[in-house]
């Protein structure tokens, strides 16, 4: 990527934060000024977090910077369901 270091500083910063409260953001391109993110909602948290805020808080990261961001908003993967064992004591 020709990301000036500043800016992947920053980006890396934002992008460590916005992991730990579930939000994945990924820089799938860069073209000149253009800057291509793909969000999604990760880990197992009870609210579910609509597009437009994903698109929100992955645009903010470049907000200050020279970067022109064009977002996909990646659906959340599927909660595995919970699987619940009977206690059978052996014979």
């Amino acid at each position: 990527m020709d990301i000036d270091p500043n800016s992947l500083s920053h980006y890396e910063f934002h992008r460590q934060l916005l992991l730990a409260s579930g939000i994945q953001v990924d820089i799938e391109y860069q073209v000149a000024y253009r800057i291509g993110l793909r969000v999604q909602q990760i880990g197992h948290l009870e609210v579910r977090i609509g597009p437009e805020e994903l698109t929100e808080r992955a645009t903010a990261i470049f907000r200050f910077l020279p970067y022109s961001p064009v977002v996909t908003v990646v659906p959340q993967a599927a909660r595995p369901k919970s699987r619940r064992f009977s206690y059978v004591p052996l014979q």
